[in-house]
């Protein structure tokens, strides 16, 4: 189950900084102040990808956490390709809390 967690995790956060890209280089509608936001958001999606990696699922979540509420909140609300991002980021969450479960429980002595 942690090896699912982990790959559901990658491809998750894969698909949402896909989506940044698109957003930020290809959108023909994009307003020039909010290249700043989202290359922080897409920062902290590379750190998702170094969480997963590592199987820390509290890092996982708390990033779910920080990417899910500025810009995946309202992007799961508007039409179009981009409310992905938001239904990707509640995977994420997800994901997290999968591989939070799988890990085993360590006995303290």
């Amino acid at each position: 189950m942690l090896k699912i967690s982990r790959i559901a995790g990658l491809l998750t956060l894969s698909g949402i900084i896909g989506l940044y890209i698109i957003l930020v280089f290809f959108n023909p509608y994009a307003a020039e102040g909010m290249t700043l936001p989202i290359m922080a958001m897409m920062l902290l999606a590379f750190l998702g990808v170094i969480a997963t990696l590592k199987a820390s699922p509290h890092i996982m979540f708390a990033i779910s956490l920080a990417l899910f509420v500025p810009i995946g909140f309202y992007m799961a609300g508007t039409p179009g390709i981009f409310k992905w991002i938001g239904i990707l980021n509640l995977l994420f969450a997800a994901a997290s809390l999968l591989m939070w479960k799988a890990q085993p429980i360590k006995e303290s002595k």
